[in-house]
């Protein structure tokens, strides 16, 4: 269960779940993360069984503190979007059954959101969102304007564009609370509060929203 969503901008991305763990009509906890800081300037948001979810950010914290250890340096969100590619396709005959959205900024400084598949098959996109909630916050986050950036690596036209989009941070953080709140008003899946991850080259600041009692 749970809702995961991204945003990625110029300098900034965004990464925010609700705090909600159920299952059927049940609450089992009402102070669920699904946010995770992998590195210094690297956030994970699961969605999915809970479970999984656990194993899977275990294994990717103990990865991503070996490689500080053997390379001596942070790892970066591409190494960690390719690690997690990685990860999740190596357990594909028994997947972890999870839906991720990984967040950081990349190393010409545009913020950087990949969104996966429960196998390990990714993509660089400007929105993301994963969960129970994805149809509905999908199409509400969709309506914010978007931009491309150039990037000075690759060849194709896919590899010298990158999705972003054309608002500040500020506003992306907005549109996320206001998409969270309407999903709590029409979703019973999503509810209690919003863990809210903002991501910049001043590293990574964490935010709470509570949402609406019903």
């Amino acid at each position: 269960g749970g809702t995961v969503v991204g945003l990625a901008g110029n300098g900034w991305a965004v990464l925010a779940a609700d705090a909600r763990l159920g299952q059927g009509y049940s609450v089992l906890s009402r102070e669920a993360s699904r946010i995770t800081q992998v590195s210094d300037g690297v956030v994970l948001g699961t969605a999915g069984c809970w479970t999984d979810t656990c194993e899977l950010i275990k294994v990717l914290a103990f990865h991503a503190r070996k490689y500080r250890w053997d390379v001596g340096t942070t790892i970066s969100i591409e190494a960690v979007a390719n690690l997690l590619s990685i990860m999740l396709y190596s357990q594909r005959m028994f997947p972890y059954y999870t839906f991720n959205i990984v967040a950081g900024i990349d190393k010409q400084g545009i913020g950087s959101i990949y969104s996966y598949d429960a196998i390990g098959s990714y993509e660089r996109v400007a929105v993301a969102c994963s969960g129970s909630g994805q149809k509905l916050l999908q199409s509400l986050l969709d309506l914010v304007p978007t931009a491309t950036a150039t990037s000075e690596v690759g060849d194709g036209w896919e590899d010298n564009h990158i999705p972003q989009l054309d608002v500040t941070l500020e506003e992306a953080v907005s549109a996320v609370k206001r998409a969270f709140i309407a999903g709590a008003e029409r979703d019973i899946n999503i509810g209690d509060g919003v863990h809210i991850a903002t991501i910049t080259q001043d590293g990574v600041q964490n935010e709470y929203l509570e949402l609406p009692k019903h």
